[in-house]
């Protein structure tokens, strides 16, 4: 194509420049290609994006079957282990689960230190999730069970707890 009086443009090192339809089919190519890629780099962030999602997801929790293992007696430092922040999987690999946690210590009125934990637990069966107590007397383990059943012992244990505090 050769218009009267127009100026050859000229790129240095770029050689001749394309025709113009050639120049089109360049650039739509380009485009075309560069396009591409960014979708490829939005669906690896998304990917990326959902499998940290999916390993983030639901807590895992200890089967209260669990239970079976503790004895009156034990000390502190032993119950806190075995409901700590890892459990053994299936292929025995430590897996993070929702651990016990320390809700409140008082000094009763004949000196002995009394301290509740709650541990939450699953019963695999319905996939509930129920929290268990477990009372310590002077560092030793003394009464676990339910909330709903804590009325019984309440009695023999001088503590007021809601489940609303925290231990310092």
């Amino acid at each position: 194509m050769s218009v009267r009086g127009a100026v050859p443009l000229y790129r240095p090192g770029r050689g001749r420049l394309p025709r113009l339809a050639e120049y089109d089919r360049v650039a739509v190519t380009r485009g075309a290609a560069a396009g591409l890629a960014v979708r490829r780099r939005v669906l690896l962030v998304l990917i990326a994006s959902g499998a940290a999602g999916c390993s983030a997801g639901a807590p895992a929790y200890r089967d209260e079957t669990s239970l079976r293992s503790l004895t009156l007696g034990e000390p502190k430092a032993a119950i806190l282990a075995t409901f700590g922040e890892h459990d053994r999987g299936v292929q025995n690999k430590s897996i993070p689960v929702v651990a016990i946690r320390m809700r409140i210590g008082e000094r009763t009125g004949a000196g002995d230190f009394l301290e509740i934990g709650e541990v939450p637990l699953i019963d695999r069966s319905s996939g509930r999730v129920t929290y268990y107590w477990v009372l310590f007397e002077n560092g030793r383990l003394a009464v676990w069970g339910r909330p709903e059943d804590w009325g019984l012992v309440a009695g023999r244990y001088p503590i007021s707890f809601r489940p609303t505090q925290t231990a310092k």
